[in-house]
């Protein structure tokens, strides 16, 4: 007796659980079905029409002319990184490959000043050359330990001129 009651009040909490479950669910599905924006994957074709004009920017760059070589051509991971750094509020760049080619975001373009838009895609120890050795460390670093660099406070000196267009 002692066991079917056990055994009961195993199923009503199953199915207590079962219930609290598909609640959440429901709950988190209604979310989900908010976006906060209408795309976050602006890089796909076709392109959507609502893009910002920094993500236009980077679209419209001549990648041919970079060491990344067309969007068309860039891996999923670079795709992924591009996406989430452009969303970022602070400044992020990604540096990729073997030439460190680096895409940054607009709150980012402040920091290489006059360099903007021509830095955007290309290798950072031609572009950068007064600071390149502060993020060569930085670099070596990250591909020692695989750890994300968060900088912060950090006095990075370059050409500030640039203008107030957000492009």
């Amino acid at each position: 007796m002692d066991k079917d009651k056990h055994n009961d009040a195993g199923n009503d909490n199953d199915t207590n659980s079962k219930v609290k479950v598909d609640v959440d669910t429901a709950r988190v599905r209604a979310r989900r079905n908010k976006p906060t924006r209408k795309i976050f994957d602006w890089i796909s074709k076709p392109c959507p029409q609502d893009l910002t004009p920094f993500q236009k920017l980077i679209l419209d760059a001549d990648w041919d002319k970079s060491p990344l070589g067309p969007i068309s051509t860039w891996p999923i991971q670079l795709k992924q990184m591009v996406l989430l750094v452009v969303q970022d509020h602070s400044p992020a760049v990604v540096f990729w490959g073997d030439h460190n080619a680096m895409i940054y975001n607009e709150h980012f373009r402040p920091m290489v000043g006059n360099k903007h838009p021509a830095l955007q895609g290309q290798d950072p120890y031609l572009g950068l050359p007064e600071v390149w050795e502060r993020f060569d460390e930085l670099l070596a670093t990250q591909r020692e330990t695989g750890e994300t660099i968060l900088e912060r406070n950090d006095c990075m000196a370059s050409s500030k001129k640039h203008t107030s267009t957000g492009s």
